[in-house]
């Protein structure tokens, strides 16, 4: 039986760099949704973490050393509280937290001596989501360029939280524009016409090309 997903969570984070062993989560960003697209509730932190912020990062998120001790929190709590939200929700969603969040939240999970409950059947990953029905020179890796292409509002980029918003809207839209489920999504088994080459639909369909069943 196919799972039906009720508590959606959407998350992301603002961390020190790209290294898990030398940088750190600064910023907390989660929003849950119920299924239809009704925005539940948020949570948004600053993190006190111990390790280097790259300048290059800093430039990115203006999330600096100073700001996460003054207004940060100790980073068991807010790990501990984060994943107060992953746990109680049923289906997880990012944008390229495959390959970066989810790195992240592992490594200071570790720190913490606390444990994750990962379930891929339970994640969708809009940038992967996205490769296959955007032309990928508008793509870019950027949230940004597909919350434009959508027209979903992004009110301030690279803010942990309101990415995480914009991730969200960015799901439903798409899932509103192309007839799509959340159970399509998590099971990447997505009947999409492959615009990325401008194929005929029918075409693409006949091809395999528009049904994509893994990342």
């Amino acid at each position: 039986m196919q799972r039906e997903f009720n508590k959606i969570l959407v998350f992301d984070f603002e961390t020190g760099g790209f290294s898990t062993d030398k940088n750190g989560i600064v910023q907390v960003g989660c929003v849950a949704f119920d299924r239809t697209g009704k925005e539940l509730g948020a949570y948004s932190q600053i993190v006190n973490n111990d390790l280097h912020i790259e300048p290059s990062a800093e430039r990115v998120h203006g999330i600096s050393k100073q700001a996460c001790k003054t207004q940060g929190v100790p980073l068991d709590v807010a790990i501990k509280k984060m994943l107060s939200w992953y746990d109680r929700a049923d289906c997880h969603v990012t944008f390229n937290g495959l390959a970066f969040d989810m790195r992240f939240l592992r490594a200071e999970a570790a720190r913490c001596n606390l444990t994750v409950h990962e379930d891929p059947e339970m994640h969708i990953d809009m940038f992967r989501i996205m490769k296959l029905i955007i032309d990928p020179k508008i793509l870019k890796r950027s949230l940004q360029a597909c919350c434009v292409e959508y027209g979903v509002p992004l009110e301030k980029a690279h803010d942990a939280t309101a990415d995480a918003r914009a991730t969200g809207h960015l799901m439903f839209e798409v899932m509103a524009r192309h007839s799509l489920t959340l159970e399509q999504l998590a099971s990447r088994n997505i009947p999409l016409p492959d615009s990325r080459f401008g194929m005929d639909p029918m075409y693409a369909l006949f091809c395999g090309a528009s049904s994509v069943k893994n990342y």
